[in-house]
């Protein structure tokens, strides 16, 4: 799950987006799903989502983090944060709410490895970042940008190929998005490609983009554009309104 997630603030509402790296052999089974209190984006082969949106306006889209160690007596579940990211939004009303939610399941699972997670509303977005049986929340009100690294608990940042190019595509990304308003100025730079490969926003590297998808909530009204199991750079976004 080695990916770009990001929330960008827009005028009474918010963009929500992630580029979705699998390794190139893993079967490609994202999907859409709408019901009466989500929109999510899915894989068939776990339960919950990797980016998602409820009908109070919350937003949660998660990333792996630097370390992939399970301690003794945590569980290794990478994609247990699937069922997570679904099970705050179907609870929760509010952001505060997600968030304690989010940090509560968290710690009483006692899931290994590490993550990046973007809860966010209208207003503001809570950066999780999470390892272990620890929590750090950083709070920001105009945007918020991860890959694989984390940006307040460093000294888990572990040396090697992996985190190296993770911090490579977040400075890459940082230095594309300027002052963006429309979800449409954000495919170009999810379909980025640079002559040095740890740049790239779409990969075609160790791992893959094998979806993308930008959520766009305003004036509660939500629109997606999204392609599924396959690169950005080779299919064209499909476009949906939605409204609960």
């Amino acid at each position: 799950m080695e990916c770009t997630i990001g929330w960008i603030k827009i005028k009474d509402g918010f963009i929500l987006f992630k580029n979705r790296d699998r390794k190139k052999e893993e079967p490609k089974e994202n999907f859409l799903y709408k019901n009466k209190e989500v929109i999510t984006f899915e894989d068939r082969k776990y339960v919950g989502c990797w980016i998602g949106i409820n009908k109070y306006g919350i937003g949660v889209v998660s990333s792996a983090g630097p370390s992939k160690d399970v301690l003794d007596g945590y569980i290794s579940s990478e994609e247990g944060f699937f069922n997570v990211n679904r099970e705050v939004l179907l609870k929760s009303k509010n952001l505060k709410e997600v968030t304690q939610l989010y940090i509560k399941i968290f710690k009483e699972l006692k899931l290994g490895e590490s993550f990046n997670i973007i809860i966010c509303d209208k207003k503001q977005a809570n950066i999780l970042e999470l390892i272990s049986n620890q929590v750090n929340i950083q709070t920001n009100h105009r945007d918020a940008f991860r890959t694989n690294n984390f940006e307040t608990m460093r000294e888990y940042n572990i040396s090697n190929q992996r985190t190296k190019r993770s911090g490579v595509r977040l400075k890459k990304l940082l230095a594309l998005i300027k002052d963006i308003k429309d979800p449409k100025d954000l495919i170009p730079i999810l379909s980025y490609h640079s002559e040095n490969n740890n740049e790239n926003i779409c990969r075609h590297d160790s791992s893959t983009t094998s979806g993308s998808a930008i959520i766009k909530y305003q004036d509660n009204e939500i629109n997606t554009f999204y392609l599924l199991n396959i690169s950005p750079c080779e299919g064209k976004y499909k476009e949906e309104t939605f409204s609960f």
